[in-house]
């Protein structure tokens, strides 16, 4: 499970990638301007674009990735590869000559 701390940003600005087992999040937050009846304006919010990567395991299937969105926090469920297994070789038999 991978969570990302993205409070103030809608759902629909959050882009979630996975190419070449790298999980890329990125997201864009829009300048607000606020103005009091003095006309003095204030910013107290950062805005911009940002975007984060993180390395996955090998093996993989990025088809069962899911994501969810709650409360500020994204949420990245990424299962586990399934481990891989000794394959046993058998010997071929010696022929006479």
């Amino acid at each position: 499970v991978y969570a990302f701390d993205l409070p103030g940003i809608p759902e629909d600005a959050i882009a979630i990638e996975v190419k070449d087992e790298t999980l890329t999040v990125s997201a864009e937050r829009e300048k607000t301007q606020e103005t009091d009846e003095n006309g003095f304006y204030r910013f107290e919010r950062r805005y911009g674009t940002f975007a984060r990567a993180v390395g996955l395991p090998q093996g993989i299937d990025q088809d069962h990735i899911a994501a969810r969105y709650e409360n500020g926090v994204l949420e990245v469920r990424v299962p586990k590869p399934e481990e891989q297994k000794p394959r046993k070789i058998e010997l071929s038999k010696t022929l006479d000559a």
